[in-house]
Order: structure tokens, then C-alpha cells, then sequence
């Protein structure tokens, strides 16, 4: 019963703070996406992104907007949570 009355709210905005910190940082992985794929239709966003990247040349209108569409999911997530993850950094940097 204290758990969920004194230290839950407590650690709330660090553990979204983290939960959104490990989502943006899986959210870009390219490595291990990579490794894993082997169909067109099981690609993630970096990897078909890096297929822009030609021999001769770079598509860029393609890029621009496979990075858009790669940043729009993070940037509204961010927005929405904004006051959790405030307050999960400076959680961490205050003293007393």
C-alpha cells in the first residue's frame, strides 16, 4: 500500500523519463535492425532509409522524407510527455 501511495508517484517522471529515453534510443537502432531483416516487407525506417544511399549518387527527396517520418513519432511523444521527462532530469539533479 505505500508503494503505490508514496513511492510510485514519487519515481513516476523517472520512469517515464527512461521508458521515453529507451523508446527514442530503440526507435533509430540501425545495427541490430540490420542484422535481422531479411525481407523488403520486415525493414524498419533506418535500414530502407540507408537504401537512398546509391553507388553513383543519393536520392535526396527520399531521405528528407524517410527523416521526417523517422522524427515525427519521437517529436510527438516528447511533446506530450514533456513535463514527465523535466521533471525526471531534474529529479536526479537536485539535492535534499
Amino acid at each position: 500500500m505505500i508503494i503505490f501511495r508514496i513511492m510510485l508517484p514519487l519515481s513516476t517522471p523517472g520512469l517515464i523519463t527512461a521508458g521515453l529515453l529507451a523508446f527514442i534510443n530503440a526507435w533509430q537502432e540501425f545495427l541490430f535492425a540490420l542484422v535481422l531483416t531479411s525481407s523488403a516487407q520486415s525493414k524498419t525506417l533506418p535500414v530502407a532509409m540507408a537504401e537512398f544511399f546509391g553507388r553513383h549518387g543519393m536520392d535526396y527527396g527520399m531521405t528528407s522524407t524517410g527523416a521526417i517520418l523517422a522524427v515525427i513519432p519521437v517529436a510527438v511523444i516528447a511533446f506530450v510527455a514533456q513535463k514527465y521527462i523535466v521533471e525526471g532530469l531534474l529529479a536526479g539533479a537536485t539535492v535534499g
